[in-house]
């Protein structure tokens, strides 16, 4: 676990996170807000670095 990609509080977003979410909305995949957009920021930032799995639980509730 890292820390180096906190917000500045519970909650908050990041740069960082922001771009992700702009990122999956232009390739047309909705992210739930902050945790997921923090997540995928991070494996944007690896570059492809290894192999990973991104499992997105994201989805409309009734």
């Amino acid at each position: 676990m890292t820390t180096d990609r906190l917000g500045p509080g519970y909650g908050h977003t990041t740069p960082a996170a922001q771009g992700a979410e702009q990122r999956a909305e232009a390739s047309g995949s909705r992210r739930a807000t902050r945790y997921t957009a923090e997540a995928q920021a991070a494996l944007l930032a690896m570059d492809g670095a290894e192999p990973v799995l991104f499992r997105d639980t994201y989805g409309p509730r009734p």
